[in-house]
């Protein structure tokens, strides 16, 4: 015979990128049945997909006495980052390099989603659209480690205006 509890309540919580890497502490308001406020804190964990739901157990409605409790249910959805792109665990995004580093090579510094910095080296002769991984840099997996970023290198070329480099370039060439 299944146990019959009061209803689950289903609420939205709205997160950024950078709570995924580190998890989130946030107060959950909703309404019960009977027209009471509660109000809770939940941790989310880290490494929370879009779209999931959180089961948070007999924090539900509790209208009817003598049943339990139901759940909270919290489906998350993740804000779109304007840098980072996320595919799973991996981090993915654009970054923009002078075609002239691209020739000869350069070093870059990438901010990371946790805010640090990180010193790439960009190969001389570097194509555009070259994909550059960076190892256990990207979002926690539930199993401690971490997913990698993925740099899609594309080429910035600069305006030459100055008829005088301009003609030095052709020589170059």
């Amino acid at each position: 015979q299944q146990i019959r509890k009061n209803r689950d309540i289903v609420i939205e919580a709205q997160i950024d990128l950078e709570d995924v890497l580190t998890g989130k502490e946030l107060i959950a308001s909703y309404r019960l049945t009977n027209g009471r406020e509660q109000s809770v804190n939940l941790q989310l964990p880290k490494g929370v997909d879009n779209n999931t739901t959180i089961k948070f157990p007999s924090l539900g409605d509790d209208y009817h006495a003598g049943m339990p409790r139901g759940d909270l249910l919290v489906r998350i959805k993740v804000r779109p980052h304007s840098k980072w792109q996320r595919d799973g665990i991996n981090l993915h995004c654009i970054e923009r390099v002078n075609v002239f580093d691209l020739m000869v090579g350069t070093k870059k510094n990438i901010k990371t989603l946790e805010g640090r910095n990180l010193a790439i080296s960009i190969p001389k002769g570097t194509q555009p659209g070259t994909v550059l991984s960076i190892s256990e840099q990207g979002l926690p997996t539930r199993g401690g480690g971490r997913g990698n970023i993925f740099l899609n290198i594309q080429a910035d070329i600069p305006k030459v205006v100055n008829e005088a480099i301009a003609e030095k370039l052709r020589k170059i060439r």
